[in-house]
């Protein structure tokens, strides 16, 4: 079967290396340990979110070796992350703004992990990684160090750093780099939001990223 997935977004960010689901598997299993990125929009068309369940269905029996790893925002984080939990939800890895945040979309299984368990040496170093993706976040981010997340912009910051947090990964929390990002993004502004500032994250620190302009073609 063919889901009607979403087409047409730009292509210029997406990996050269990453064509078929051959090649997604090939980058992979070159990590010690790898990591998979699943996520993208809250927005998801209705007719597409058995797609975005059933294509992470088939990566967790497909790759048994891979870790996979969500911000467990609504819509696509949480689809993508059924489709893993159905088969095994242990290798599901969940980086939080902060603790508790979604609890009830988290199987009771996986690793959750948040940015408030980050030391200040280390924050600084996501902090850098936010900014240098998006710089027009750099306020923002320096607004949140020094205040905290108790206001909008805190609030805001604290996911930001978040997504760079979720792609860089932490020693000192247990987290891998990521070793690919695949994505369900809006087709109209691929590169907007936190899912658009999640990607950038991923170019800067030369992470593949994927979206469904491709990994459509592997769904039948």
């Amino acid at each position: 079967m063919r889901y009607n997935l979403l087409a047409g977004a730009s292509m210029k960010y997406q990996s050269k290396k990453i064509k078929t689901f051959s090649d997604l598997e090939s980058v992979l299993l070159a990590s010690d340990n790898p990591v998979l990125l699943l996520e993208g929009t809250r927005k998801v068309a209705s007719s597409d979110e058995d797609a975005l369940t059933n294509l992470a269905v088939t990566f967790a029996e497909r790759l048994p070796n891979v870790v996979f790893r969500s911000g467990n925002a609504t819509g696509s984080d949480v689809l993508f992350s059924r489709g893993i939990e159905k088969v095994d939800p242990e290798r599901m890895e969940y980086v939080l703004p902060y603790e508790r945040m979604g609890a009830s979309r988290i199987a009771k299984e996986g690793v959750v992990r948040n940015l408030g368990q980050l030391s200040k040496v280390a924050e600084t170093s996501i902090a850098r990684f936010t900014v240098e993706a998006t710089p027009e976040y750099r306020r923002i981010v320096e607004y949140y160090r020094k205040n905290g997340r108790k206001s909008r912009l805190g609030a805001k910051a604290v996911y930001l750093m978040r997504d760079a947090l979720k792609v860089v990964g932490s020693e000192e929390l247990g987290l891998s780099r990521a070793t690919a990002g695949l994505f369900y993004v809006n087709d109209d502004d691929p590169l907007g939001g936190g899912t658009g500032h999640t990607i950038r994250v991923c170019l800067n620190q030369r992470v593949p990223v994927v979206s469904q302009g491709v990994w459509r073609h592997w769904i039948d």
